[in-house]
């Protein structure tokens, strides 16, 4: 609740998804200009590999799940090559962003492959 509202919250998710387009159109232009300094590639390969790490421990609690085998794998290289992107071709944050939503999609493939979601 916000300060001089009523009533309960609804999340709205026409209205949130409409807004963050518009914060993100309004620094489109920018982010071919703006790079990534060495430390935050570092903390964005570490953040990356924290999630790959996180994707491996369910597969070996699950080691007969296929599926999760799949998705680790998949995620693993998207990490590697995203990482490897970043540090030898561009670290353009529009570019590394791009990666950074594949990585995330990929975590999340494998988190709901699990078959104990606990």
């Amino acid at each position: 609740m916000f300060p001089g509202q009523t009533g309960t919250y609804q999340r709205n998710e026409a209205l949130l998804e409409e807004r963050g387009h518009r914060a993100a159109i309004r620094v489109e232009n920018d982010t071919w200009k703006t790079r990534l300094s060495p430390e935050q590639q570092s903390h964005m390969a570490d953040y990356w590999k924290q999630l790959r790490y996180k994707c491996y421990d369910y597969w070996m609690n699950e080691v007969e799940n296929e599926n999760l085998m799949q998705a680790h794998g998949i995620l693993k290289e998207a990490v590697s090559r995203c990482t490897r992107d970043f540090r030898e071709k561009t670290n353009h944050v529009k570019a590394v962003a791009v990666c950074h939503e594949e990585v995330l999609s990929a975590f999340e493939h494998c988190r709901k492959s699990r078959q104990n979601k606990e």
